[in-house]
């Protein structure tokens, strides 16, 4: 006989007890745990060489790095010089594989490495332009494998230029100014034919070392309108000084100043790039656009002081700063560096950062089909947030008990985010290997250059100024937090507007259980081996022994519970009210009728019928009217097991657990079921009734059967 499902179920019974005990977050996650969490981890292998001002882009699946300014070194020719031409590449983000050491271009910094599909004959190359190499160069290369270059035999109409910017947009390749300083503005269709035009009247000042990229914004996504659209980003520079403004161009070529004086600090060298995690925001909202790095030029000995900050945004106007360092110590840990006894805080200059993946045991993104919860917005390759995603499979759609302005209410919720999806469950998600990552390589600390490679991990997303999901979720794979009940959106940092109910089978730790021995208690002092008034299944008043209590009742722990108002239906006497959780089960009686049907307390409605039982335990089970229903919180949730899988309760006869099988018919089964798989432990404390005999069972299921049933996956 296979046991596994019974054993499931057992431990799924222990589970939901009382749901609300004691965990910050969820996913089992401590707040210091998350804050303790790396948003940026260094590879196991750097680059050969240190350096700063060096080009990369992602091509044909893999990142690709071209020259910069490195420390001095000898060529083959035995050259020494500080300015490379080497050209290497990655394929995983860890191991690099080194192409040319001198390339069949000149040595450069400064420049610009792009992925473009030419008009000309729509093949996909990458296209290096300009920098300076070691003057201000026009030259540019292609390649449409990294490995075989040609130069371009195209005139260009732009002066040579370094420490510029180019994007591709609109089907063109543009660059825009540069050193010696310009605000020049030039696109072409075809780098291999030329063409090269002009924009006249740019409004933006002359500078280099600026940064510029290409990025959607979707727009009207609170009233049901979403539109998208694409649009050039340019930030800072330097003129002389460095800067602190936004611009934006459309299509049509229209520049837009968005902010003359950014909320992040004066800079220039630093990047921009507009990353599209996957996550549940960056689809419903748009993909953010990333500032990371950067500096301001110094003065005297330090010629550059460097940024260790993290900024994002996805409209250019509201800057968010993602890291922190107001302990003196960033979050960000590309911007330290290690010493012999502490970290510094060092910040980073002149480095690249581009959009890539990284590798995972196992991740799962929705299916193609899937659309949100009001089924208006696909979330087709959205990353589906767990726990334990190498253990675990999603979870599929639930309906669950929530409570929405004081109403108690079944909602169907989407543990998985990925909402309604066409198909069978399999349908549902798809599975991979890989998450999209930021990659951020090389570049210079201020006191010398560096050769490292940081990868974002998930904990970078989930950062807001510092803080991991607000102390109010767990950071789960993919950069997704989960929020604890009554908390939602991007940073755990919104109300959701209604509270997941606690599917437990609990009372407040003040509700009053008659014992035999000591007369009324709290079911909070209600021991193992007590005997406390229940109901047998022919209705007869009985003290029933207690073997087992699951959970101790924790005073700190607050629950929501629902407060039954009922009076008698003998002298119409106001009876004090029974308060327990709303998937607890509890006993009621159908109008003109001698039988008993059990269902849980949220499915409770005016002038339904409670069994009581009066505490003298004299007379014999009589009925009450339910007149009123409201939810109130309680400390100190507990619950008893009893002999007769039943407890008299505030003088209402309840169940000992849980609504668990809501589909089970006839409506008794909710209760006989649970009750049956428990048939184990009454019969070893029938066998030996002592409270150690519940405390090791305790024991056996906490410290041993729970956790290896969490290690294995279930």
């Amino acid at each position: 006989m296979d046991m596994m499902p019974t054993i499931r179920v057992v431990l799924m019974l222990l589970g939901v007890v009382c749901g609300a005990r004691a965990q910050i977050l969820q996913c089992n996650a401590t707040t210091q745990s998350q804050d303790s969490l790396a948003r940026w981890s260094l590879t196991t292998t750097g680059l050969t060489f240190s350096r700063d001002s060096h080009a990369a882009a992602v091509f044909d699946g893999k990142i690709w790095i071209v020259g910069g300014v490195s420390t001095t070194y000898y060529t083959k020719r035995l050259e020494r010089t500080t300015t490379r031409s080497d050209i290497v590449y990655t394929s995983d983000g860890e191991t690099w594989t080194e192409v040319f050491e001198e390339a069949p271009f000149r040595r450069r910094y400064g420049h610009t490495l792009t992925t473009f599909t030419d008009g000309s004959d729509k093949k996909e190359r990458l296209v290096l332009l300009g920098g300076f190499s070691p003057e201000p160069a026009t030259d540019v290369w292609t390649s449409t494998d990294g490995t075989v270059w040609t130069e371009s035999a195209a005139a260009v109409s732009w002066v040579g230029r370094g420490y510029h910017c180019t994007v591709v947009f609109n089907n063109r390749l543009w660059i825009m100014g540069g050193s010696p300083l310009n605000n020049d503005v030039w696109s072409t269709s075809s780098v291999l034919n030329g063409g090269w035009t002009q924009q006249a009247d740019v409004p933006w000042s002359p500078r280099a070392a600026h940064a510029c990229t290409a990025h959607k914004v979707v727009g009207n996504v609170t009233i049901g309108e979403t539109t998208i659209e694409e649009f050039v980003f340019l930030t800072g520079g330097w003129d002389e000084t460095s800067l602190q403004d936004v611009w934006r161009m459309n299509k049509a070529g229209e520049w837009k100043q968005l902010l003359p004086i950014a909320p992040w600090k004066r800079r220039a060298w630093h990047s921009l790039v507009s990353f599209d995690s996957r996550t549940r925001g960056d689809i419903v909202l748009g993909p953010r656009l990333w500032l990371i790095g950067g500096g301001i030029i110094g003065k005297g000995v330090e010629k550059m002081f460097p940024y260790t900050d993290t900024w994002y945004t996805r409209d250019g106007v509201t800057w968010e700063q993602s890291s922190s360092d107001a302990s003196g110590v960033s979050t960000a840990e590309w911007s330290m560096i290690s010493t012999r006894d502490k970290q510094i805080c060092m910040g980073k200059w002149g480095h690249v950062v581009v959009p890539f993946y990284r590798m995972v045991k196992r991740s799962f993104y929705c299916g193609a089909t899937c659309q949100d919860e009001t089924n208006t917005t696909s979330v087709a390759n959205q990353i589906i947030p767990m726990c334990r995603p190498a253990l675990d499979l999603p979870s599929p759609p639930v309906k669950r008990t929530v409570m929405v302005q004081n109403t108690v209410v079944l909602k169907t919720l989407y543990p998985d985010g990925c909402g309604y999806c066409n198909g069978t469950d399999a349908d549902r998600y798809v599975n991979n290997t890989k998450v999209p990552a930021l990659y951020l390589i090389a570049g210079n600390v201020g006191t010398q250059k560096v050769k490292d490679v940081f990868v974002s991990n998930d904990a970078m997303l989930c950062e807001h100024n510092g803080v991991i999901c607000s102390n109010k979720g767990t950071c789960t794979l993919g950069g997704t937090c989960l929020c604890v009940n009554g908390k939602t959106g991007q940073f755990c940092d919104g109300d959701l507007g209604y509270i997941v109910l606690d599917d437990g089978a609990c009372f407040p730790e003040s509700a009053q259980v008659l014992t035999r021995d000591r007369g009324l208690q709290r079911i909070a002092d209600v021991s193992v081996g007590d005997s406390v008034l229940a109901m047998e299944a022919d209705g007869t008043p009985v003290f029933s022994d207690v073997y087992y209590i699951p959970l101790d009742s924790d005073p700190r722990v607050q629950t929501q519970f629902l407060r039954v108002h009922h009076q008698s239906l003998r002298d119409g006497q106001r009876l004090p009210p029974l308060e327990l959780t709303p998937a607890h089960l509890v006993y009621t009686q159908p109008n003109d009728s001698v039988r008993f049907e059990v269902k849980p307390a949220r499915e409770l409605l005016l002038d339904d019928r409670l069994i009581i039982l009066p505490f003298d335990a004299t007379s014999s089970a009589s009925a009450s009217r339910v007149v009123a229903l409201e939810m109130v919180a309680r400390r100190g949730p507990t619950t008893l097991y009893t002999m007769t899988g039943t407890v008299v309760v505030d003088g209402v006869v309840c169940s000992n657990f849980a609504d668990l099988y809501p589909r089970l018919t006839p409506t008794q089964s909710r209760d006989a079921v649970p009750f049956a798989l428990f048939t184990p432990h009454r019969v070893l404390f029938r066998l030996v009734p002592h409270a150690a005999t519940a405390q090791w069972l305790r024991r056996l299921m906490h410290h041993v059967i729970l956790p290896l049933w969490q290690v294995v996956g279930y």
